[in-house]
């Protein structure tokens, strides 16, 4: 379960980062910097992190919109219950301020099985240009195919993106960047 947990962990991380930068425009120097602490363990022994010192910064203003997150697990549609444990309660805390400070909400969608059906409805949603979600979440080997493939986003691309911040984890940058220098993940 510990394995499924950091693999959520990497995927969401990733989705936060394509929401705030991928979308926002505006310039550089907007982006709010964080550091996550080691702090007590939850109710099942898992260390659970702090949630991040947030560093002042001018937030970006997404006007309200609410993003579409694809994922082959869950719909979250209706009322989220309460939080099963301190980490669930401090995420959805720490998601909240992000959603108040840069106004915007995502919702995650239910768009297909693991595997197949969730590759293929990617692909086809990309070559027709006709997507049900603004961002997908998936797993690195399905992103490492679709790199390839020449279906993702480059984010050296972006005006307002420092690829080189000591932020992003340079062992998922080294494997999703091209020999031309192209970025296509990030965590």
């Amino acid at each position: 379960m510990r394995k499924y947990n950091k693999l959520i962990a990497l995927l969401l991380a990733v989705v936060m980062a394509a929401v705030l930068i991928g979308c926002g425009g505006g310039s550089g120097g907007n982006e709010p910097t964080t550091q996550a602490t080691p702090g007590p363990a939850d109710n099942t022994g898992n260390q659970v992190d702090t949630p991040p010192e947030i560093v002042d910064a001018a937030p970006l203003d997404f006007g309200g919109r609410n993003f579409k997150l694809g994922n082959w697990w869950e719909d979250n549609d209706a009322e989220e219950g309460p939080p099963a444990n301190l980490r669930e309660e401090e995420f959805r805390e720490y998601r909240d301020y992000i959603f108040d400070k840069h106004n915007f909400t995502w919702r995650t969608f239910n768009i297909g099985g693991w595997g197949d059906a969730y590759m293929e409805m990617f692909v086809t949603a990309t070559m027709s240009g006709d997507h049900p979600c603004d961002l997908y979440i998936m797993a690195a080997n399905w992103a490492f195919t679709l790199m390839n493939q020449g279906l993702l986003f480059d984010f050296n691309t972006l005006d307002n993106f420092d690829i080189n911040d000591p932020l992003w984890n340079t062992s998922t940058m080294r494997l999703f960047t091209r020999d031309d220098g192209s970025v296509y993940a990030i965590a």
